[in-house]
């Protein structure tokens, strides 16, 4: 399913109460909270640590949530999340969560097989980092 599709079956399924997964019941509790709600507060729904934050990383990469704060509860620090509505913010969301991934998959790469490549495909990897950003945009276009 393309990134655009998981998004309209998410909204759909929030519109239309509708409660097939994890995905959709974060999603939906998200959605509820206008003010925003934090990972502490979606822990108390008894969905198990990975499966949130493996959750929450979903949504936010379909540009769906964003992180608006990080607040502190019982000494711990805790992102707060809320549902994005503007589609152009949405879009930014994905294009800067995508960029993020890339530019960490490039510095993993350099890391662990920088010793095997010339110096020349060094800085071209060094150099996408930059580019990338921009790549993401015209591709969207």
């Amino acid at each position: 399913m393309t990134t655009s599709a998981k998004k309209r079956t998410l909204q759909y399924n929030l519109a239309n109460g509708i409660l097939r997964n994890n995905a959709d019941k974060v999603f939906q509790i998200i959605a509820k909270y206008q003010n925003g709600v934090t990972t502490y507060q979606l822990r108390l729904y008894g969905i198990a640590h990975q499966t949130l934050t493996a959750t929450l990383s979903n949504l936010h990469d379909l540009g769906l949530i964003k992180v608006i704060e990080v607040v502190q509860t019982n000494d711990s620090w805790y992102s707060k999340y809320q549902k994005v509505e503007d589609e152009i913010e949405s879009l930014s969301i994905q294009r800067e969560r995508l960029k993020e991934k890339m530019d960490r998959w490039i510095k993993c790469g350099l890391n662990e097989f920088g010793n095997y490549l010339s110096e020349n495909m060094i800085a071209e990897l060094n150099s996408l980092t930059d580019r990338n950003m921009m790549y993401l945009n015209t591709r969207e276009q």
